[in-house]
């Protein structure tokens, strides 16, 4: 009988040694499963927040295009403005006969075109200065999403 005994000893002992394994391994399954559906989820927030981000600097970028051709657009227009002023200043240069007509004109037109053309400086440097906040807002937006 002992002999019996010491023969189902080593695969009692063999048995329990795999139990042992087993139900460590299975807690450690359960461990890297919860650990894994946390990085998961992790994951989805942080690509969510980079779609959010992009649409975000996409967004910015569509504005800043725009106010720069809209920059453009007053800048051109300012040009036409200074050059018609040049042109009326001239004129009334070119004789006595035109001065006179030219001054009578120009003394309502000049204040006309100085205001508008006040209006479309202040204009510009307003939309300068979103066209900054907009590049500054468009760096730090890729300092976020793009870290070095």
């Amino acid at each position: 009988m002992d002999t019996a005994n010491s023969s189902n000893l080593p695969l009692e002992t063999k048995y329990q040694k795999l139990a042992q394994e087993y139900q460590k391994l299975r807690s450690q399954a359960a461990v890297l499963k919860k650990a894994f559906l946390a990085e998961q989820s992790k994951t989805s927030s942080i690509r969510e927040n980079l779609r959010q981000k992009e649409t975000q600097l996409r967004k910015s970028e569509t504005e800043t295009d725009s106010l720069n051709f809209r920059n453009k657009q007053m800048e051109r227009r300012i040009i036409a403005l200074q050059e018609d002023f040049s042109k009326e200043s001239n004129k009334k240069q070119s004789g006595k006969d035109k001065v006179r007509n030219v001054a009578h004109n120009s003394s309502e037109t000049d204040p006309l075109l100085f205001a508008e053309l006040q209006k479309k400086i202040i204009e510009n440097a307003q939309l300068t200065s979103v066209v900054t906040l907009l590049k500054y807002i468009n760096l730090t937006t890729d300092a976020e999403l793009f870290p070095d």
